[in-house]
């Protein structure tokens, strides 16, 4: 139902009395329903770091805000410790640059 990305392994299991850390994944969350429902299941095993591609200015203004208050919301139920936006309209832009001076190569398959 969802994809995640680990980057943090803890041991496991933990000696008795001592705190279990759970595995760190990263949760895409677009700004629809589906992916901070994903997330919230997620949290209930993993510790979630729930990740934002910002496509402003691509995309209208609007979109972002929601995409924020989805995860101020989602922050209620989850208590994620951080998100993470990234500016993906640069990486956007170089390909676009880079498309139009033919200097982009996709492989053939």
């Amino acid at each position: 139902m969802f994809t995640v990305l680990r980057f943090e392994l803890d041991k496991f299991p933990a000696k008795k009395g001592e705190r279990v850390k759970k595995e760190r994944v990263v949760c895409l969350i677009s700004g629809g329903i589906d992916s901070p429902v994903a997330c919230a299941l997620a949290a209930g095993k993993f510790d979630v770091v729930p990740l934002h591609f910002c496509l402003y200015p691509y995309t209208c203004e609007e979109t972002f805000f929601v995409a924020m208050k989805v995860l101020k919301d989602l922050k209620n139920v989850v208590k994620f410790k951080k998100v993470i936006i990234y500016p993906w309209t640069k990486v956007l832009d170089t390909i676009l640059k880079k498309s139009r001076k033919k200097e982009l190569r996709v492989p053939s398959m």
